[in-house]
């Protein structure tokens, strides 16, 4: 029996001739001692790196009282902080918010995220909604936060979070979710996955797959250790060391071995090859994380592996690279301060002297204000695949594609719920086909991280953009003529580096050049940068900007014509320019049509995104200039989910749009709400890209 000592109430007596007699203590109270140790002890070991044996204090606990609160919400914590064993992790926290929802601040958001990690989207929402609208109410959640801010770390302690932070989250992955079910109402992006098997994934890790031309040989990384890396309490996962596998006849695996001559006492990762296989390039822990490259000599050996230097390697993070196929651009992930936010993914460009040009951050089509990592450039030399925490992600990194025209790259498309998960997925490459490669993840399987093959159907990756030049090739600086003053271009800033946006502007009925008024918006702050015209005699222009990454939209408007807008992403220190050729304006004539390029609402939803705001402005104001004019807000959908989903989702986002304009004034009687749903397509529904043009708002003139 054990004995508490307190000078307020003793509990134990001398009784009889020096004889020792215990009070006895209540059962309730010793075991409401116990189990006060045990959670300490849980807390205290998970804290420590001792998981195990943390999970062991909270089963005892669990074991002897089935319902104790405090125990199932730091159980449940505990399991979702290790993203294993979800199931139990759920059944804890909704036993806990099922007795008491006011329980913990944090209870509907883990709740939440059991079932977000479960896949649950649905059973998700409602959960990271009240947490949302609990968390608006915190003292803590200070007023500067914003709708798309960068991800923060939340603290693992049970009692102690930062509410700004845990509201970020929970508005995150909210909008996870929502992006998740919207994917659930759409054709799912045909792909084939399955798990290594064999002996390339263990119960550690394994990441970073890289596969040689012929696919016989894989390289990845792995924590499996070795033997002159023994773990130790100080370290208790072996370095990240580069393993390579062979195929067997019968496609599997064989054992994987080291690769001696490339590892180190430091973590290295391998990250690709170079086109004619010679090169290979690494990830070393040094120097807060650089690039480097082995060289394999004739007799088929490695040399030391050297760090690749300015301009891919600096004093902060570089932690991915990849090499296009023609080898004339390298893309790599970096965390240098002239980014978006967090990791981002920056390319430079081969010079005829075989040096590299500096470099640049690929723009706000591609990074966000979260992560993105691990670039591959397919075959094709125009399609990127990358993972992000951003853009629509259903959870953790997705894996995403996007193709280039020029230095302007299209929206990243996310791979879907076939590929992606709401665990992280990162690192993938493909083979020659573009049809068949690897990926890692931490989605529950045999290890903390592992290897995954993937074969695409027919239509991806190859339902890109028709074949245009390589990369490299587009970002050529332009000749030194181009940036010649003349009375069109619109110079914020030429001294520098600068992007050139040059095209020519047409009436689009008789092809005949047409003077115009060109604006440029900066898109972030929704500020006119600059206003000025075309060449009126040839139509023709040149936008000068400055190559700082800024994300500009251009706007271009003409008395008695519809106003035509496109986003432009300029890139990051590159002199490099592009030619929109004809842009042709369409004259506000009844039964003519216009797509509104830039207006943009909620996943699945008929809420107007904020994004839409400038393009909403120009329809105001063409409305007001033309009181005469008279339109209809068309909606449209692409084919994904049926019929009756796409018809009433087209009816609600047309009347959105008439809704808003109403509240600016323009009478309900200039205005029609029609939504067509899937019947209008303006292409076939067989792409991803199609599917992107068939999903659009168009204006269409009654009267004028």
């Amino acid at each position: 029996m054990h004995f508490a000592l307190s000078s307020r109430l003793p509990l134990f007596w001398l009784l009889g001739a020096g004889a020792l007699c215990a009070w006895p203590v209540a059962p309730a109270a010793a075991q409401q001692a116990s189990t006060r140790r045990l959670l300490n002890q849980a807390e205290r070991t998970a804290r420590h790196g001792h998981p195990d044996e943390a999970a062991q204090k909270y089963q005892q606990v669990l074991l002897a009282d089935p319902n104790n609160l405090e125990a199932n919400f730091g159980y449940g914590s505990f399991l979702l902080t290790r993203k294993r064993e979800l199931e139990t992790a759920r059944q804890c926290l909704r036993k806990v918010y099922d007795q008491n929802p006011g329980y913990n601040p944090q209870l509907a958001f883990r709740l939440g995220q059991a079932y977000h990690l479960l896949s649950q989207y649905a059973e998700a929402v409602p959960l990271f909604e009240t947490a949302v609208q609990a968390l608006r109410n915190t003292p803590s959640a200070d007023d500067l936060l914003e709708e798309d801010g960068p991800e923060l770390k939340l603290l693992d302690t049970h009692h102690r979070f930062s509410a700004s932070a845990l509201l970020l989250q929970s508005r995150k992955e909210l909008d996870e979710c929502r992006a998740a079910l919207a994917m659930q109402q759409e054709r799912p992006q045909p792909a084939d996955v399955t798990a290594l098997t064999g002996a390339v994934n263990t119960t550690c890790s394994e990441y970073a797959p890289v596969v040689n031309d012929n696919g016989r040989m894989l390289l990845f990384s792995s924590r499996r250790g070795r033997t002159d890396q023994p773990a130790t309490p100080k370290a208790l996962l072996p370095h990240e060391n580069i393993f390579y596998a062979l195929r067997d006849e019968d496609g599997g695996w064989g054992a994987p071995k080291e690769v001696a001559k490339l590892n180190t006492r430091q973590h290295e990762a391998p990250l690709g090859f170079s086109p004619d296989g010679r090169n290979l390039y690494l990830y070393r822990d040094v120097n807060g994380g650089d690039i480097f490259v082995a060289k394999q000599s004739s007799e088929g050996n490695w040399t030391t592996p050297a760090p690749l230097g300015k301009p891919i390697n600096s004093p902060y993070y570089e932690p991915s690279f990849c090499l296009s196929p023609d080898g004339k651009a390298a893309f790599f992930a970096s965390d240098r301060p002239d980014g978006f936010g967090g990791l981002d993914l920056y390319i430079t460009t081969r010079q005829p002297d075989g040096s590299w040009s500096p470099a640049f951050n690929l723009g706000a089509s591609i990074n966000t204000a979260y992560d993105e990592d691990s670039p591959f450039l397919s075959s094709d030399n125009t399609t990127l695949y990358f993972s992000s925490r951003g853009h629509n992600s259903i959870g953790g990194f997705d894996l995403f594609r996007s193709t280039t025209d020029g230095p302007l790259w299209s929206e990243p498309l996310n791979l879907g719920l076939a590929v992606n998960s709401p665990f992280d997925e990162l690192y993938l490459t493909l083979g020659a086909s573009d049809t068949e490669g690897f990926f890692a993840s931490d989605r529950p399987g045999r290890g903390y991280k592992d290897l995954y093959a993937v074969r695409f159907g027919k239509w991806v990756p190859t339902d890109s953009m028709a074949p245009i030049e390589p990369v490299a090739s587009l970002l050529a600086p332009p000749p030194a003529s181009a940036f010649a003053p003349a009375p069109s271009d619109i110079s914020p800033s030429t001294a520098g580096i600068v992007f050139a946006l040059s095209g020519k502007i047409i009436d689009g009925y008789s092809g005949q050049a047409l003077p115009a008024e060109l604006v440029v918006v900066n898109r972030t702050t929704r500020q006119t940068i600059t206003v000025a015209h075309n060449d009126p005699s040839t139509g023709r222009f040149r936008v000068m900007l400055p190559s700082d990454g800024t994300p500009y939209a251009l706007e271009i408007q003409q008395p008695g014509y519809m106003f035509y807008s496109r986003n432009v992403d300029v890139p990051r220190q590159l002199s490099a320019e592009a030619d929109l050729k004809d842009i042709a304006l369409t004259k506000l004539e009844v039964g003519k049509t216009l797509v509104l390029n830039n207006l943009y609402f909620d996943y699945g939803k008929a809420t107007i995104s904020s994004r839409s705001q400038p393009e909403l402005k120009r329809l105001v104001e063409l409305l007001k200039t033309n009181p005469q004019l008279k339109i209809e807000i068309g909606g449209h959908t692409d084919n994904k989910g049926s019929a009756e989903f796409n018809q009433k989702l087209s009816e609600q986002r047309a009347a959105s749009v008439t809704k808003y304009l109403q509240q600016r004034g323009i009478a309900a009687a200039r205005l029609r709400a029609i939504g067509y749903g899937l019947r209008q397509p303006v292409a076939a529904n067989d792409t991803e890209e199609n599917r992107q043009r068939n999903r659009r708002t168009e204006l269409k003139v009654l009267e004028n």
